[in-house]
This record gives C-alpha cells, structure tokens and sequence, in this order.
C-alpha cells in the first residue's frame, strides 16, 4: 500500500497537482467512493436517468482532488500565532513540591513544554514517548509537562504507574494553558534557546518528528 501511494503522489504531482502520501490516501479513497457511485448507477439504470447520474458524478469528480490537496498536510500540525514569538512566561509549582519552575529562566537550550492530563487517553502512550526522548536529549534540551485541569490525587496515582523522566508542572486556574491557547490535550511547544516558540504539536507526539524539530536547536 505504501508503495502505491508512493506512486499515486508521484504521479499526481508530475500532473501539475503536488500531493504527499498523505493526500495520495485521500485521493484514492473518494475515487473508491465514486467508482462506488459509478456500480450503483449502473445497478439502477432502470430506474433513473443515467445523464443525470453522471452528469452529476462529473461535477463531483474535481471534488476529489480538492480533498486530496486540502488533507496532505500533518493532522498533528496546526499553526499558532505563538510560532515565531517570545514563549508566554509563567512560574508553576511542580507535582513533587520541589521549588517553582519559571520558564524564562530556562534558556540558553531548546525547551519542550508538553500539555497533558490524566484523563486523557492519547496522553498515556504520547507520555512514553517524551520520557524516552527527554532520556535521549537529557544535557540537551529541557522538558516540562504541564497538567491540564485535573486533580493532584489522579496526578500522582498516573505518574506513579507511567513513571516520569521530567518536571511535572501543576497549572491551577489553567492560566498557563490559557495564556498558550491550548484548547484540548495533549499539546506541545517547542522552544528555542532564545526563548521564542518554534513549533507547536497538536495532539500525541512521535518520537520522530519531536526529534526532527529538536534536532536543529540543539545547541543553538
């Protein structure tokens, strides 16, 4: 399947219409829909006008590649008027009661700053992710989760199970997740050592595209 879609891409962006694997799917799977249409047409030429039936299909056709092209981008991707600005500052107590943590004073490496609760499913196997990652770039880059509107019972039942390789930050009122805009979780924030949002993730983390992102700032 890969390879096919592989093809497909290449193929419709040597027609003059640039796609990645990802709107290659997309693709593919309305002109699945249509040919669909196209068989159950043809089952009913009995009962209903075929000019009609195709004439229609026709129309919808161009909808198909519009699609294609509308959905190639990553779903995990969203753009955030925070990208390329000074990171929103804050100073937050961690879970285990150690001293309060403010943002500003951690430049000088790449800081990632991940919103998560424990209620929320995606976060349990994202939450493995970052610790090996954090494990990999520790003397390199900073990592904080920030724990959106949960409770601080469930918080430390969750981390005694998932275990943690980074400060666990406490977010009452959700100001912080406020002043991000953070409107679901999990979501993650990548820093510069300069202090300035470089990217952001919506929704679970893979550990290759955090690298990917860290890689270049890495001892910026």
């Amino acid at each position: 399947m890969g390879a096919m879609l592989t093809s497909l891409a290449a193929a419709l962006t040597t027609a003059g219409l640039p796609v990645d694997e990802a709107g290659a799917a997309t693709v593919l799977g309305w002109l699945v829909v249509v040919l669909g249409l196209v068989a159950l047409g043809l089952a009913l030429r009995r009962t209903m006008n075929l000019k009609i039936w195709f004439g229609g299909l026709a129309l919808a056709a161009p909808l198909v590649l519009v699609l294609g092209l509308a959905f190639q981008n990553d779903p995990h991707q969203i753009d955030s008027p925070l990208v390329g600005k000074t990171a929103p500052d804050f100073t937050l107590s961690p879970i285990d009661g150690s001293a309060p943590v403010r943002l500003s004073e951690q430049r000088g490496m790449p800081t990632v700053v991940n919103f998560w609760a424990t209620w929320c499913e995606p976060c349990k196997a994202e939450h493995r992710t970052l610790v090996a990652v954090a494990r990999r770039m520790e003397g390199k880059a900073r990592f904080f989760g920030v724990v959106y509107q949960d409770e601080v019972a469930k918080i430390d039942a969750w981390l005694d199970k998932m275990g943690s390789a980074y400060p666990q930050l406490l977010d009452v009122g959700s100001k912080a997740a406020i002043a991000y805009g953070v409107y679901g979780v999990p979501e993650t924030y990548i820093i510069d050592g300069n202090g300035v949002i470089t990217y952001k993730f919506t929704g679970p983390v893979e550990a290759g595209a955090l690298m990917q992102q860290l890689a270049p700032l890495v001892g910026s």
